[in-house]
């Protein structure tokens, strides 16, 4: 929510500013706070929403072009009326100071009479709470409350559409050689990623709506979401459920968890409602909004209808001062793979910030580079040439009325930690696996997907990717921003050795080293064999190697040296490197806020790793489409209390 305004603070400060510069005197008018800072997005257009039916239609995309914060009439011609904006700066008491001087009072005419839309709106929204009203009722009035996100740290952050893009594309050009290049030669300088940015890529998709499930546990879900570390939702309701918004902006934002809402038609509510409901139920969590899910499923004029109603909410909330920032990802479709598909759904670039994909392994097993590059191709198609989210993948454990075998729970955690690096360092900008929780103790193919079990008990995959959390997380200002380097030579990698390197702010880097194959064929374990690794470093630093088992235990750690000897085989080693001179301060977030992302140091105890022998692999996938939350048992606003 936006800081309070110092009302009498910046009045005395302007004051004592112009008196100082030897000015005459100063103006009455209303004192504002500066702006909240809001997260980066593409700026979108202010046209105004159009009928919101579904005919079969390819109208031409409305483009996204840059522009201004609106402005409502009232705010014009209140500022216009304002004497302290036509008030000239006051004479200098040394003619040399007066250029200085006009341009410090043109900051303090900025302060005292808040001449930015934001910060009006910002001034509208507290006034509006302080009376005992809401920010619908300052809109109502004639203000704008502009829809921030602003979750504990975000700024600081990569969690905006300009950062997200940046690392992207900065991953995937480093992905292709990354492990053969370090092997290839000697001691060579390798560009590092910044940490935090893989910790902010990673996301879980929930049915918290799901009344007759667990998701109904609400205090268990906040739990386990703020011991897994992870600050992202996937999740989307209609209009008729305010207390579980009420829940994700009151109980989950402060803990730094956002959500993107998927916007579709069979939510019984056209675009602008859905706008409306996101607008006032969900100002503070809010990530980004998805177009319609796995609309091609349903056969008909699927096509057509997708992209009428992906115009139709790109029109909504771009023609809303308050939303017009909010990101705005394209469809999914459940055929990854069919090229012409995405073809018949046409260019909607004009229209989305994002591309999507739901790229689950499948009867791969494994996430590879043939998945993620199908995947960039189509969605150049439909997209652009913007970042992609996966907003659906993962493996489940059940069987039974799936396509294929699910995947035993110990070889899951084995392969996700591997499918969330592999994703980030091919470029996708964020990964939401499927899903948090179980939604049946059935050994159902569909029902078993979850992090955890029914009852909320921890699968091994997710003490591995709290694990992972703790190991990347280094939240705090300046942590999108991180520019470094390593020397290192790493001996002993094949075709199929994968690495990420990431930098944090005080000079360490995390070094991620896995084999993409998998460990599941869909009737037996695949144990790979055991690859002994030897990293040499170009400077001496103090290595501890972790081998994502869930335990924060270290496998072996060493100071002051040049080289470490390690084994990889079926899980991820996560390699700490702090050169020495480097600072060791904690990656604990700078804010007084609790947030999802854990800052805890895992204790060094040292263990051992066994090998033995592998064998095949197998063909294509797919995946039985999860039910829309419509679809689905619903919470009864009115009886459901926490």
């Amino acid at each position: 929510m936006p800081t309070r305004r110092p009302a009498a603070a910046a009045r005395s400060f302007a004051l004592a500013l112009a008196l100082t510069a030897g000015g005459t005197g100063l103006l009455a008018g209303p004192a504002h706070a500066a702006p909240t800072p809001t997260s980066t997005s593409t700026p979108s257009s202010t046209s105004t929403a159009t009928s919101t039916s579904l005919p079969s239609s390819t109208a031409t995309p409305s483009s996204r072009p840059t522009s201004s914060a609106s402005t409502t009439s009232e705010d014009a011609e209140s500022r216009t009326a304002d004497p302290t904006l036509d008030a000239d700066a006051p004479q200098a008491a040394d003619p040399d100071d007066q250029n200085a001087l006009e341009k410090a009072w043109a900051a303090i005419k900025d302060l005292v009479s808040g001449d930015d839309d934001e910060s009006d709106d910002e001034s509208d929204e507290e006034d509006a709470e302080n009376d005992g009203g809401s920010a619908g009722d300052a809109d109502a009035a004639g203000g704008t409350d502009e829809v921030t996100g602003s979750l504990p740290g975000k700024a600081e952050t990569c969690d905006n559409p300009a950062r997200l893009s940046q690392t992207a594309r900065q991953a995937r050009t480093l992905a292709a050689t990354a492990a053969l290049d370090a092997a290839a030669g000697g001691v060579e300088s390798h560009q590092a990623l910044p940490a935090d940015c893989f910790t902010d890529s990673l996301g879980v998709g929930t049915h918290l709506t799901y009344g007759n499930t667990p998701y109904a546990d609400q205090d268990m879900v906040a739990k386990r979401l703020q011991e897994l570390g992870f600050r992202h939702l996937r999740d989307g309701w209609g209009t008729g459920s305010s207390q579980v918004s009420s829940f994700v902006d009151d109980d989950l934002a402060p803990l730094g968890i956002g959500i993107t809402m998927v916007q579709d038609p069979r939510q019984n509510a056209d675009p602008e409602a859905l706008k409306d409901m996101i607008k006032k139920e969900l100002p503070t969590a809010i990530d980004a909004v998805e177009g319609q899910n796995e609309n091609d499923l349903t056969g008909g004029d699927w096509a057509s209808e997708t992209r009428e109603w992906t115009r139709q909410v790109a029109e909504a909330y771009d023609g809303d001062p308050a939303t017009k920032d909010i990101p705005i990802l394209a469809p999914s479709l459940a055929d990854t793979n069919t090229t012409a598909k995405y073809e018949a759904l046409g260019d909607l670039s004009d229209w989305v910030d994002y591309g999507v994909a739901h790229d689950y392994p499948g009867n791969q097993w494994v996430m590879n580079e043939s998945i993620t590059d199908t995947v960039l191709k189509n969605n150049r198609i439909t997209a652009g040439d913007v970042p992609v989210q996966v907003t659906e993948t993962g493996y489940t454990n059940g069987s039974a009325g799936g396509g294929y075998p699910g995947t035993p729970e110990a070889q899951v955690t084995e392969q996700l930690p591997k499918l969330f690096l592999d994703h980030f360092r091919q470029g996708i900008a964020r990964t939401f696996t499927y899903e948090l929780l179980d939604e049946k103790n059935d050994g159902s193919f569909e029902g078993s997907f979850g992090l955890l079990k029914s009852d909320g008990t921890p699968k091994p995959s997710f003490e591995t990717l709290r694990e992972l959390v703790t190991l990347t997380s280094d939240p705090g200002k300046g942590a999108g921003d991180v520019e470094a380097s390593l020397a290192y030579h790493l001996d002993g990698v094949d075709e199929d050795t994968r690495t990420l390197l990431l930098g944090r702010r005080d000079g360490s880097f995390v070094l991620a080293v896995y084999q993409q194959e998998p460990t599941w064929d869909g009737s037996k374990v695949r144990t790979l064999a055991a690859r002994q690794m030897t990293l040499t470093l170009g400077q001496a630093a103090d290595v501890r190697v972790d081998d994502l088992d869930g335990d924060d235990e270290a496998v072996t750690s060493t100071q002051d040296t040049t080289t470490m000897t390690f084994n990889v085989q079926d899980g991820v080693n996560v390699l700490t490197i702090t050169p020495t001179g480097a600072s060791t301060s904690t990656n604990a977030p700078e804010t007084d806020e609790p947030t999802a992302s854990s800052s805890s140091t895992p204790t060094l105890t040292s263990s051992s790793s066994t090998p033995t022998l592998s064998s095949s692999s197998s063909p294509t996938r797919s995946r039985t489409p999860e039910p829309l939350d419509t679809a689905g048992p619903k919470v009864d606003d009115s009886a459901q209390q926490r």
